[in-house]
């Protein structure tokens, strides 16, 4: 779930591992990401050592305000011809001394296909 913080993590360990605790002050390091599903914090302190939070699903996700309905009708497509293009087909074939021959068998082409009319449910004005 959370793979966006392998590097974040391997840092902190690092300077955790680095760096000693100076006797008379209080220092800390931390990471936190926040992502649609919830937020992950990673940090070191001088004095709490290592430690972890993570939180999924407390944040509030933002969504948009609804729209008014648009209205639609079925409005009729008329059919028309579309071209395909059909690949070309080659084969392998030996030859008497045995090398291999890569050989057209078909050219490719352009090939003519009716598409037939249908219905569409289309949008119409404006939100």
């Amino acid at each position: 779930m959370f793979g966006f913080v392998r590097s974040p993590v391997l840092a902190i360990l690092g300077l955790a591992a680095v760096a000693g605790a100076p006797s008379a002050q209080e220092w800390g390091i931390s990471f936190q990401k926040s992502h649609r599903r919830g937020t992950i914090e990673l940090g070191y302190g001088s004095r709490s050592g290592a430690y972890v939070g993570a939180s999924v699903g407390s944040r509030q996700v933002c969504r948009p305000a609804v729209r008014p309905h648009r209205p639609a009708r079925r409005a009729w497509v008329p059919g028309y011809w579309r071209e395909v293009w059909v690949e070309p087909v080659y084969e392998t074939v030996r030859q008497s001394c045995g090398t291999r021959v890569t050989v057209l068998v078909r050219q490719g082409y352009w090939r003519r296909v009716w598409e037939p009319g249908r219905f569409e449910v289309r949008s119409y004005g404006r939100y």
